[in-house]
């Protein structure tokens, strides 16, 4: 009997990376929820990133029904976009750490966020570029 997360089948390694990428954002939205309303953030949450980043979840969860190499390059189009709006919405702090003039600490709640989108991206990545065309499967070849 087969298990299914056994990673030696190469077919199910990229659903196992959408998941895994789907919870990495998921986790970094509760924690931006959480902790993104700061001083530098004029007291707001940017509701760009949140969408960006559910789209995202949304679409890798789609992309384990659709194994389909188009929609894990839409998730980690999307992924992107919500990890980049997280470094542009975060510029203000960012800015402050690296002047350094009102001694403004790295936190961990942002470090944490960064980490998880970054994590999300790459986990995107890299399952977009491994996953194989059924169109592929069926001819036996493979497009990495």
């Amino acid at each position: 009997m087969k298990h299914f997360l056994d990673l030696k089948n190469k077919a199910r390694l990229p659903i196992v990376l959408s998941a895994l990428a789907a919870v990495f954002l998921l986790v970094a939205v509760i924690v931006y929820g959480a902790t993104g309303v700061t001083n530098y953030t004029a007291n707001k949450l940017d509701a760009g990133l949140i969408v960006f980043a559910i789209l995202s979840m949304v679409v890798s969860c789609a992309s384990v029904i659709f194994d389909l190499k188009l929609v894990k390059h839409a998730a980690f189009l999307l992924s992107m976009v919500a990890f980049f709006d997280y470094i542009v919405f975060e510029v203000d702090y960012i800015g402050s750490i690296f002047v350094g003039i009102d001694n403004t600490p790295v936190t961990a709640p942002f470090v944490i966020t960064l980490l998880l989108f970054f994590m999300a991206t790459v986990i995107s990545l890299v399952c977009a570029i491994i996953t194989v065309d059924p169109v592929d499967r069926i001819k036996g070849e493979q497009s990495i």
